[in-house]
């Protein structure tokens, strides 16, 4: 009868610890998701902007490494020029090779290029996002990158 019940304890036991650290991994990459997507949202943005779409995401965004990154972004439609887009953002620009950062961008969407394209795939699709004549379409990304991937399969 002990027996039986030490054969049950360490099968429960080789079972649960991995799923246990597994589902702990997934919950706090989410759980670093919620907050990037607090930081995307408190931003102003300007006022005859619309607002078309909202993608996030968790993975390994940089080609030949092992890490666990997040990404906000969202799609705007804006009666504005490129360079007004840009003036409007201007003081949340932030960039910074340093792991572990949260950064802000705005990219053009007739401006992206293939490479980006690739590295982002997750989070950028490419939709049929029309914006209204004499509007610039854009994509306001917010980033941060250089987790250790830990047992999250979305980060290898």
């Amino acid at each position: 009868m002990m027996t039986k019940r030490l054969c049950i304890g360490v099968f429960a036991g080789f079972f649960f610890i991995p799923l246990t650290a597994f589902l702990c991994s997934i919950l706090l990459n989410e759980l670093r998701l919620s907050r990037l997507e607090k930081y995307a949202a408190s931003f102003l943005h300007p006022r005859d902007a619309r607002h078309l779409r909202h993608s996030a995401s968790v993975g390994n965004f940089a080609p030949a490494s092992n890490q666990c990154a997040f990404a906000v972004a969202d799609y705007w439609s804006a009666p504005m020029s490129k360079e007004e887009v840009l003036k409007f953002y201007e003081l949340y620009i932030a960039d910074s090779p340093e792991p572990r950062v949260r950064r802000f961008s705005v990219r053009f969407v007739d401006e992206l290029d293939s490479l980006f394209m690739a590295i982002y795939s997750d989070v950028f699709r490419r939709e049929h996002l029309e914006p209204l004549q004499n509007e610039t379409l854009y994509i306001t990304l917010a980033d941060e990158g250089g987790y250790f991937p830990n047992l999250d399969i979305r980060c290898h």
